[in-house]
């Protein structure tokens, strides 16, 4: 009789499986492998991150350079008839480069909308005849060629009935009367160069009040249907976020109007290191006297923040989180509203009330920029740099209400 084979031990005996060695040298190999892939990913997101970073830079600067050019190569500058007017500094740098001082601020005036025609003028009181696109705001400053009004005429108060969109009166309140503001420019024109921008205010209100008693005496009278236009007053600043003095990264404020303290954010990555953005070029040749046909020198030195910079190998932080960029603006030169600026047939009909802004030139000067082209709008001459047609896009920049 045959023994009788017990099949479950015998089917055990063939079974297949891993050993605890085989699974842990598997487990090696795949946690090397996972490694890898976590590595390439990290490295792949900071890349995009530095990436990011570099292209926020190069887009910061443009975005304020095309702002600059914009507006400046249309402010007032008029330094050779009068009334003289000028972009003014304010904030200067403790110290000078290249006989120059830099500034924090700048203040200036542009042109807004066409021209009109003064309806009647009496006391501290003009009605004008304005365009459709013409919108005077109190704190605006009106000039009218002749007779002159001065350059320091400001508007308190607009009584506009207008109904939307189209022309008509507009009543305005000026700060002076119409002689005291003729009396300050005939003050003006005794002046040389302009000197009266920069005199003692004592000196001056003493001369301006003697020109308005002759004014007075005189009886100017400001014609109906003489040219008048308006121009705003506007100003760039730097200042510290929030008022925190500490911060390794300032912002760069543009007024629209500098009687409100409502401004936009061009940039929020201004070295703090380097404040200083505006000089006048040349300067003044000496006290009491001003430069006539000066441009506007300016740079940004821009600088990532803290929570946006990316950690980089030694010796490549300027390259993947500063920038560097400068350039020369002219402002536009002349009194636009002078007899030598239009002709009589040119004051005809609509086309009489458009406004013919000149645009000053715009120079890049030889940009240090380690992050690709600058940008430039107008008439534009570089040197060592790749020059674009200027964007006048302000994406990205941010809007504060009543903060000063």
């Amino acid at each position: 009789m045959k023994p009788t084979v017990n099949s479950t031990c015998e089917l055990g005996k063939h079974r297949s499986g891993f050993t605890l060695t085989e699974i842990l040298v598997a487990m090696s190999i795949g946690l090397v492998v996972l490694g890898a892939v976590v590595q390439t990913v990290v490295v792949i997101g900071r890349l995009v991150h530095k990436n990011q970073v570099v292209t926020h830079a190069v887009s910061d600067t443009r975005l304020v350079q095309a702002h600059l050019n914009r507006e400046l190569a249309v402010a007032k500058s008029q330094t050779i008839n009068t009334p003289y007017v000028r972009p003014r500094y304010g904030g200067p740098s403790p110290t000078q480069e290249d006989g120059l001082t830099y500034n924090s601020e700048l203040t200036y005036r542009v042109p807004i909308g066409s021209f009109a025609r003064v309806v009647s003028a009496a006391g501290n009181s003009i009605t004008l005849d304005c365009a459709v696109d013409l919108k005077p705001q109190a704190g605006d400053f009106i000039e009218i060629s002749a007779p002159s009004l001065g350059r320091n005429c400001r508007i308190v108060s607009v009584n506009d009935t207008r109904s939307p969109n189209t022309a008509g009166n507009v009543t305005l309140t000026i700060d002076k009367t119409v002689n005291e503001a003729q009396g300050e420019s005939a003050y003006d024109s005794t002046i040389d160069k302009g000197q009266s921008i920069v005199l003692a205010n004592a000196a001056k209100a003493a001369a301006m009040a003697d020109a308005a008693a002759k004014a007075l005496v005189n009886g100017y009278q400001i014609a109906a249907n003489t040219i008048a236009g308006i121009q705003r007053e506007r100003r760039y600043a730097v200042a510290a976020p929030g008022g925190a003095a500490a911060s390794t990264v300032y912002e760069l404020r543009w007024y629209p109007s500098t009687i409100s303290d409502d401004y936009t954010v061009l940039s929020k990555n201004v070295d703090a290191s380097a404040p200083y953005l505006f000089a006048q070029m040349p300067a003044d040749p000496a006290p009491g006297l001003i430069a006539t046909e000066a441009a506007i020198r300016w740079r940004l030195t821009y600088k990532a923040s803290a929570k946006d910079s990316a950690p980089v190998i030694a010796g490549s932080t300027a390259y993947y989180q500063s920038n560097f960029v400068e350039g020369m603006i002219m402002p536009k030169s002349g009194n636009p509203i002078s007899s030598s600026s239009y002709s009589d047939s040119s004051l005809d009909g609509d086309a009489g009330l458009q406004s013919t802004t000149t645009l000053g030139s715009t120079t890049t000067l030889g940009s240090t920029t380690t992050l690709g082209s600058t940008t430039t709008a107008g008439s534009t001459t570089t040197s060592g740099s790749t020059s674009t047609a200027g964007s006048t896009s302000t994406k990205g920049s941010t809007t504060t209400k009543g903060s000063t």
